[in-house]
């Protein structure tokens, strides 16, 4: 019985904390850490050989559960790689590209053989497909905020006019969000939102909180704390670094929305944003598969790892 911890896992904590809790169960653990390739460790996959090797071989049979904040493994937006310096870019980019699809097919493999794993890489275009996410929580009746993806000016303008202050966004979301009113429409701003699409929200009162979900269960739910006037912690305004973690025991409403937007989406494991407010009211802004949460367990306002590992081991059994 052995689980698979795949991803740069010096960076991203939930690798270890994942490992951790596995180990604590009794489970024997690999850890295959993606910053270590490439190199002189070999990398190989021989069809119907029944193990793949990072190093050593690891046979499929053995392994009973993968874990891995897939994101992580050769992410489109890590440029430190030495081939960077020394290729041009287009042979650099799809340099990390052949790597990435080795190592996310790699992970599916495991799954055909019988592993378990809570974030699939076959799942983790649920984070790059808002509309499609809204547009299901919308027809299943979780609640979710007035939203539109439009580069067209007059569909703008309309918009905000209706709800008189909106939040705009890249169409897939992140960081960098904005709060525009009617009369921060001028024609030069609107000509700049018509050069692609963007996400526009109505503005939703409330605290942002995050619950997450672990094999149709709730796994917790905390509230982000910071000082400042920011309507968001994602504003770029707020350093994420002063961000503090609050732990929350939702009432049985938002509690049962957060495990169904779990539910609906892709994968075992999902954390779900909403934003609240001080008398209960609730909007569900998108959920994220995987999102992160080692700040998280590490303040002692959750222990999703220990859920997560709950969850590989006892598939394991």
């Amino acid at each position: 019985m052995t689980v698979v911890i795949i991803g740069d896992i010096e960076t991203y904590k939930e690798h270890q904390l994942v490992r951790r809790a596995v180990e604590e169960r009794g489970v024997e653990t690999v850890s295959v850490d993606v910053t270590e390739w490439p190199g002189d460790t070999p990398v190989e996959h021989a069809v119907g050989s029944g193990n793949c090797v990072f190093g050593e071989p690891i046979r499929f049979d053995d392994v009973t559960g993968v874990f891995s904040m897939v994101q992580t493994v050769f992410s489109p937006l890590d440029t430190h790689y030495d081939w960077f310096d020394e290729k041009s870019e287009r042979a650099a980019y799809t340099q990390r590209r052949e790597w990435k699809q080795l190592f996310w097919s790699l992970m599916a493999t495991f799954e055909e053989h019988g592993a378990k794993t809570p974030t699939p890489p076959r799942d983790h275009y649920w984070t790059f497909h808002r509309p499609l996410m809204l547009e299901r929580y919308d027809d299943e009746g979780v609640p979710v905020p007035d939203s539109t993806f439009t580069n067209d000016p007059d569909r703008v303008e309309a918009f905000v006019e209706n709800h008189s202050k909106a939040v705009v966004q890249p169409v897939n979301g992140g960081r960098g969000l904005e709060l525009i009113r009617p009369s921060d429409l001028t024609p030069d701003r609107l000509r700049k939102l018509a050069g692609a699409p963007i996400k526009l929200q109505e503005y939703v009162p409330g605290d942002d909180t995050r619950g997450f979900v672990v094999d149709g269960e709730f796994a917790g739910m905390v509230r982000y704390d910071y000082e400042g006037d920011a309507f968001s912690f994602q504003q770029p305004s707020v350093d994420y670094s002063d961000v503090e973690s609050v732990a929350l025991s939702p009432d049985p409403d938002l509690r049962d929305t957060v495990v169904r937007a779990g539910e609906l989406a892709p994968s075992e494991y999902a954390a779900v944003d909403v934003r609240l407010t001080d008398d209960g009211e609730f909007t569900v802004l998108e959920s994220n598969t995987p999102g992160r949460f080692a700040a998280h367990d590490l303040a002692g306002s959750t222990d999703v790892a220990g859920r997560i590992a709950e969850y590989l081991v006892e598939s394991s059994a």
